[in-house]
């Protein structure tokens, strides 16, 4: 089973919960359960937060950027 979405497929999905806690992570099941809240990008910012903030503040959806490597 994958989650990988896209055009080119190298795109995934995964979830947190309001904590910070990785509940869904298909591409990498190490990383279920581990609190990631103050996980930072490339550029240093809080990733993890910003998506639980906006997802929080925002009823109707949101976006946030960030830059990572796929795994």
């Amino acid at each position: 089973h994958t989650s990988s979405y896209g055009e080119a497929k190298d795109d995934y999905f995964f979830a947190f919960d309001t904590a910070g806690v990785r509940i869904a992570d298909y591409e990498n099941k190490d990383q279920e359960g581990i609190n990631q809240i103050d996980a930072t990008d490339e550029k240093g910012q809080k990733y993890v937060k910003n998506i639980i903030q906006t997802a929080q503040s925002n009823p109707n959806g949101g976006y946030v950027e960030y830059t990572t490597v796929n795994p």
